[in-house]
């Protein structure tokens, strides 16, 4: 199956079939491998556009999905016991991103935001802890990205999640999981008032 993705890979690229950015498949594919996106975290923002056109068989036009950023919204009140006879080594959120590109540094006045050279950002988002004071986790770990507090994510969080294949300009075929897109109207329209 590796080889025959591969081989397909190709085919999307000559054909031009793909048009997700690189390095949203290289982040995904990385929090994928983690177990992250498939559990706790979304793909928010312009970028889940592109399960919607899969959703719907249609391509949107490139400057509505013009970005250089992925908005990554973590439920941070999700909880997960793990039993293991082996020690198990988790990674950081930032450790991740260094996989996918090797230039990935926290932004130091945006602690919630990591940038690549090229300009790349990923910014972690959470829900705002209702009160505000409410003590919550805001990191996976110490010297780890800290998540920005948004109202109303809990439109997002409590939604459905869709999780669709998704084809990168490179041709790979990737997973990417998204809000229902009815409540990504509905944030959008409350954002708009």
């Amino acid at each position: 199956l590796k080889d025959r993705l591969a081989i397909q890979a190709k085919i999307n690229a000559a054909y031009r079939v793909g048009h997700v950015d690189n390095h949203i498949a290289d982040i995904c594919e990385q929090l994928n491998k983690a177990h992250l996106l498939d559990s706790n975290m979304l793909i928010i923002g312009t970028n889940a556009l592109h399960v919607y056109e899969a959703m719907a068989g249609v391509r949107f036009q490139t400057d509505i999905l013009a970005t250089t950023d992925i908005d990554l919204l973590w439920n941070h009140t999700s909880k997960l016991s793990l039993i293991s006879s082996t020690e198990l080594q988790p990674e950081e959120l930032i450790g991740l991103l260094r996989h996918a590109d090797k230039s990935f540094e926290t932004v130091q006045n945006q602690p919630f935001r990591a940038v690549s050279k090229t300009g790349y950002m990923v910014d972690l988002i959470r829900q705002m802890p209702d009160p505000p004071w409410t003590e919550e986790p805001d990191r996976f770990f110490e010297n780890d990205l800290i998540a920005t507090d948004i109202w109303n994510m809990k439109w997002f969080i409590s939604a459905p999640k869709i999780t669709r294949p998704v084809i990168a300009m490179n041709g790979r075929v990737f997973m990417m999981t998204v809000p229902d897109p009815r409540a990504f109207v509905m944030f959008k329209w409350w954002l708009s008032q």
